[in-house]
C-alpha cells in the first residue's frame, strides 16, 4: 500500500472471518494506520528505523533531543541523542533492523576499540542501537548475548590554585581568547556545564539581582538560579561590551 509492502496477522483460523478481517486490514492499510505498528519498524532499514526513532524522542522527551549551535534547525538526525545514531549508520547500511544481529553488535564493539575509542563511549553507541531495537519489538531475542564492555572510571583531579592562576594569565594574553577566558571564570566561580554556558542567553541574565537562570541542563536538578560573584559578573559585563562592540 503506498509503495509500503504490509504484512500483518489476520488472528483467526475461520475462512469466512478471515476474508472480511483481511478486508478491514487493507482499509487500515490504506488509511496509513499499518504504517506504525511494530511489525513496519523492525522489517525498516536501519537508517529509516533510526530517523523515525529520533523524530519519536523528539516528541516524547524534548530534552533528550536538544537543539545546538551548529543545528539551528534542531534536526534531530544531527542532535545530540542523533549523535551516537551517526556513528552506527556506516556499520549498517542497507540492513534491515530485522536482521541485526549479536555477532553484528559485537563485531561493532570490536571495531570501535580497534578505532582507539573509549569503553564509555562504545557502551553509549550500543545502549542507543538496544533502544532502536526495542522500539522494534526485537531486543528480546538478543539481549542475553549483548554484553557492554568493563567501564573504566577516571579519577577526577581538581586545579590547584596555582594551576588556576596560571590558566587565567595564559587565557587573558590575547584579545581573541576573551571568550574562553570569560567561560573559564564562569565554570570556576558559578559550577556551570560547558553546555550550560554556550546555551546561555542575555534574557536568562537578571542584572540588578546578579543571578544567572539555567533553563535547561543534563539533569532535572540542574535548572537552578546561580548567583554570580564579582569575578562571573566581571566576565558577563566583559561579554557584554564585547558584543556591544560587535
Amino acid at each position: 500500500m503506498n509503495g509500503t509492502r504490509c504484512r500483518v496477522p489476520i488472528e483467526t483460523t475461520d475462512r469466512r472471518h478471515a476474508k472480511d478481517k483481511g478486508k478491514d486490514k487493507i482499509t487500515e492499510a490504506k488509511q496509513g494506520k499499518l504504517a506504525v505498528s511494530h511489525l513496519n519498524f523492525a522489517r525498516l532499514g536501519f537508517d529509516g528505523a533510526a530517523d523515525r526513532y529520533l523524530a519519536e524522542v523528539a516528541v516524547q522527551r524534548p530534552d533528550s533531543v536538544r537543539k545546538s549551535t551548529k543545528n539551528p534547525n534542531g534536526d534531530p538526525r544531527k542532535s545530540w541523542e542523533g549523535g551516537p545514531m551517526a556513528q552506527l549508520r556506516p556499520v549498517f547500511p542497507g540492513r534491515r533492523l530485522n536482521q541485526i544481529t549479536a555477532d553484528d553488535i559485537r563485531a561493532f564493539q570490536a571495531k570501535r576499540l580497534g578505532e582507539g575509542k573509549h569503553p564509555n563511549t562504545i557502551n553509549h553507541e550500543v545502549r542507543a542501537l538496544m533502544r532502536v531495537l526495542r522500539r522494534g519489538k526485537l531486543l528480546s531475542r538478543i539481549r542475553d548475548d549483548i554484553k557492554l564492555l568493563p567501564e573504566k572510571k577516571v579519577t577526577r583531579v581538581m586545579l590547584t590554585l596555582a594551576q588556576k592562576q596560571l590558566l587565567f594569565e595564559t587565557a587573558a594574553l590575547k584579545p581573541k581568547w576573551q571568550t574562553a577566558y570569560c567561560a573559564a571564570l564562569l565554570t570556576a566561580n558559578t559550577t556551570m556545564r560547558p553546555c550550560e554556558i554556550k546555551r546561555a542567553k542575555w534574557a536568562d541574565l537578571d542584572p540588578v539581582e546578579r543571578l544567572i537562570f539555567v533553563p535547561c541542563s543534563k539533569t532535572d536538578a540542574g535548572t537552578r538560579e546561580i548567583p554570580l560573584n564579582d569575578e562571573a559578573w566581571a566576565s558577563i559585563v566583559a561579554m557584554k561590551k564585547k558584543a556591544d562592540s560587535l
